[in-house]
């Protein structure tokens, strides 16, 4: 015996309960779907967490940005930097900031118990079997090599963090002035992060200031010139 698929739909259409119910069906699969590939994601990417939250840029934009298309890479590198003014695991808070962009507070939880589960099994597994084979020659080695892959990872997010940020002189000369300070004196991230911020809002108050009235100057003298002529066109 078949079953008659048309006939079915057209009922559940035509009955308003049955309607609602399938519809009501269909958007908490696609709900649950939406958190398990976010879970999947971010599961994915703990699971490879090695050193410092830099070393984690090229690993958030392979699996976010190149493969899922889920955010691009500024708003990446935004959450990064706003992440560094932040307390507590700087993982764990982008993870939160993409999953409440893709399902507002449901979807942070999900993303932050992704990223920290691999940590709390490999923790919770191996921690015992690491301290009775610390000093094992082959387990030195092999942290060694994960040593010199997080240093390539790190200069990978400079080069990225780089190209991507500094797009003016403005930004170029904050860089290169945190930079020699950095080298130079040494001084602690908690007093240059909330320094820079304060000089990045104070430019953007000036120049929006200064952009403001270069605009209402040229629109009194555009005013005032009654023989301005509009029409760029006609001219050779």
């Amino acid at each position: 015996m078949k079953l008659n698929f048309d006939k079915i739909r057209k009922k559940i259409m035509n009955n308003k309960l049955l309607y609602c119910v399938d519809k009501y069906r269909k958007i908490v699969r696609s709900r649950a779907y939406d958190l398990l590939m976010l879970f999947h994601a971010f599961f994915r990417i703990g699971s490879m967490s090695f050193g410092s939250g830099l070393t984690m840029i090229p690993i958030l934009q392979a699996e976010l940005v190149e493969k899922r298309h889920w955010v691009k890479v500024e708003d990446l590198l935004n959450y990064y930097a706003l992440c560094q003014g932040l307390p507590g695991i700087m993982m764990v808070n982008i993870s939160c900031f993409v999953g409440y962009q893709r399902g507002k507070k449901l979807g942070s939880i999900v993303a932050a118990l992704g990223v920290v589960t691999p940590s709390i099994i490999i923790i919770t597994g191996l921690a015992k079997l690491f301290t009775n084979y610390s000093t094992n020659p082959y387990i030195t080695h092999a942290l060694n090599a994960v040593s010199a892959c997080v240093c390539a990872l790190i200069f990978s997010a400079t080069v990225t963090m780089f190209r991507r940020v500094i797009k003016d002189i403005f930004s170029f000369i904050v860089f290169a002035v945190v930079l020699s300070l950095t080298l130079l004196y040494k001084p602690s991230p908690v007093i240059i992060i909330p320094v820079s911020l304060v000089v990045g809002i104070v430019y953007c108050k000036v120049y929006r200031m200064i952009e403001g009235k270069w605009k209402q100057k040229l629109s009194q003298e555009i005013d005032s010139n009654d023989n301005f002529d509009l029409d760029f066109s006609s001219r050779s």
